[in-house]
């Protein structure tokens, strides 16, 4: 099975990705994959380009209809999108194994020394979460579910977490295709070459773990319903990349049967976003609990 992986997090992990990180940032060929990782060593930076990206303001608009809720970001690493998120005005916590200041919750004394934002920074394994049932609105994280050493574990735990209703939000997963492609992804990933640990699943391995922790509407974040696509298709008309774009724009053309074919393509294109892609592709992921907040 791809993409098994039940070793727990040693200090010689903690380690080997700060080893990584430190060359990364020394490294002239890296420079494009710290900023995409926003591991700049001036966390101020950093922030700061996070608050910009696409990824963030993304996540904003799945959160901000909550403004004010408790926030649980699980793996936080530095903590970035927990300080984002807490200028925001949401009630943030950043839970991780590592307490490390360069890589670590321990970065929490660095935003002080610049901001007066605030978020409470928890040590503590995130497959074995600290807190009581039903204690937060959301969970959120980064590039956290593909480093569990129990997959199933660290969405169950999220479960437990959030509030009837809640809902957890992933972002920048490593993925792969329905043909495979992990140990492939695994060899050419620059990380593995310091020792660090890397990992990615198909998306059904995925919707397996978030289904089996009770888990509803799992989906790719963000994601369109037909009426979404028929419009974009629309405003884009004559400016389509992807082949199945430009088929769409042709077929949406032809009254009534055009409507039909153009449905069978947003769905062909569904599929295609869900099982196809390169190996390691992040893709973000949202999911509901049951139940009422």
């Amino acid at each position: 099975m791809a993409g098994k992986v039940e070793a727990p997090i040693r200090e010689t992990d903690v380690d080997a990705y700060r080893e990584f990180v430190r060359e990364a940032r020394e490294d002239p060929a890296m420079i494009e994959l710290v900023r995409k990782n926003f591991l700049d060593s001036d966390l101020r930076v950093a922030a700061e380009r996070f608050a910009q990206s696409p990824e963030y303001r993304a996540a904003l608009s799945k959160l901000e209809p909550r403004r004010g809720g408790r926030i649980l970001e699980i793996g936080a690493g530095r903590g970035i999108l927990s300080f984002c998120l807490a200028k925001r005005g949401f009630h943030v916590t950043a839970i991780d194994l590592n307490i490390d200041p360069e890589i670590g919750v321990g970065a929490r004394g660095i935003y002080r020394s610049f901001s007066p934002v605030a978020f409470q920074a928890v040590v503590g394994d995130c497959e074995r979460l600290p807190f009581r049932e039903s204690s937060f609105h959301y969970v959120v994280g980064r590039a956290v579910l593909h480093h569990a050493s129990s997959l199933d574990a660290m969405v169950k735990e999220a479960a437990r977490v959030l509030k009837p209703g809640g809902c957890i939000l992933t972002l920048a997963e490593h993925t792969i295709p329905i043909y495979g492609g992990r140990k492939k992804f695994i060899r050419r990933h620059r990380a593995t070459r310091y020792g660090v640990r890397e990992n990615a699943y198909r998306y059904l391995r995925y919707s397996r773990a978030f289904g089996k922790a009770g888990f509803s509407a799992f989906d790719l974040f963000p994601s369109m319903s037909f009426r979404e696509y028929r419009q974009k298709v629309r405003q884009e008309w004559g400016r389509h990349r992807s082949l199945l774009r430009r088929v769409a724009s042709q077929l949406e053309r032809i009254p009534v049967v055009g409507t039909i074919l153009l449905r069978c393509v947003y769905h062909l294109s569904r599929f295609s976003e869900h099982h196809f892609g390169w190996p390691g592709k992040p893709t973000a992921f949202v999911a509901e609990k049951p139940g009422r907040v």
